[in-house]
């Protein structure tokens, strides 16, 4: 669990790194709830954190399986056949959530 403004750092650096794979984000709508609810979930985590990040659901953003930090965010690739391409951008994509640092 983080302190709220952690929390909403944290949030924004997700939304940074998630950016340039899904350009929708850039939407002020779509930034300001994804925002929201990465803040609402690093502050308080949930087990049954999810957050969709296409319009087609097929990227999601879930809270983090592995290691003890509950509070963070992971992305899923949900296609019913998920190229290699898929596979790769989804552990670049988390290599880079794992590495965002709370200030």
């Amino acid at each position: 669990m983080l302190w709220l403004v952690e929390a909403q750092r944290y949030a924004h650096d997700v939304i940074d790194v998630l950016l340039d794979d899904f350009p929708a984000l850039r939407e002020d709508y779509l930034a300001r709830e994804a925002v929201r609810d990465i803040a609402s979930h690093a502050y308080c985590p949930a087990p049954s954190f999810e957050m969709i990040v296409t319009y087609t659901r097929e990227w999601r953003l879930m809270r983090e399986q592995t290691g003890m930090d509950r509070w963070r965010v992971q992305i899923i690739c949900r296609r019913d056949n998920p190229s290699a391409e898929d596979a790769e951008r989804e552990q670049r994509i988390n290599a880079a959530l794992r590495a965002i640092e709370i200030k």
